[in-house]
């Protein structure tokens, strides 16, 4: 999977809960909204449309909806019991549970490389190597230092974009294998169509 992704984690309020501490709409809806933002990183559709008002945060069929969504993502082993009847009670300690298991999730790099440090809000790399520091990196290439919103690398970084703010400006500093196609590349290789082009 990659190295973790810290900085997608979500930050809890409060960032932890007593046994005896009552459960609000609020602490429903933030993990609502951490499953949507974790669907939408992972290319899937939202799972929520709604929040919660104060009035609703009783029914136990929400948490039992929270578990089943961050389960459909991620199969995880539950220590707490979610069978809750609706209007029953919410516990603390099923709130930090499905804050942990979300958090969990959420640090996961979706890389499928063989060496991968990436720190990116959404990855799907295959790479040999890849050091991405991305917003969005769906690289295929043997060695991959992206530093961009988007770079569609494939074999060996052909870049194909309008613009590539990867290092310098293009990641192309290769001997071969490079067949640049970009409105502005600053590669500097021996085998490239844009070779010291400009274009």
């Amino acid at each position: 999977m990659g190295a973790p992704c810290p900085s997608n984690i979500t930050t809890w309020t409060p960032p932890q809960l007593n046994p005896a501490d009552i459960i609000e709409a609020q602490h429903i809806n933030e993990i609502r909204n951490a499953i949507n933002r974790e669907k939408t990183r992972r290319g899937t559709s939202i799972a929520f449309n709604t929040i919660l008002s104060p009035g609703e945060v009783d029914l136990g069929i929400h948490i039992q909806e929270l578990k089943d969504t961050i389960n459909n993502i991620k199969s995880f082993a539950w220590t707490q019991n979610f069978s809750n009847l609706p209007g029953s009670l919410i516990y603390a300690a099923q709130i930090t549970e499905l804050r942990k298991n979300m958090n969990d999730l959420e640090d996961d790099c979706l890389c499928n490389c063989n060496y991968c440090t990436c720190n990116c809000n959404y990855c799907t790399c295959d790479c040999n190597y890849c050091t991405c520091n991305c917003n969005h990196c769906p690289c295929n290439c043997n060695h991959c230092p992206c530093n961009c919103n988007h770079c569609p690398c494939v074999s060996n970084c052909p870049c194909n974009c309008n613009h590539c703010p990867c290092v310098s400006n293009c990641p192309c500093n290769c001997n071969h294998g490079c067949t640049c196609d970009c409105n502005y590349c600053a590669c500097n290789c021996n085998y490239c169509s844009d070779w010291s082009s400009g274009d």
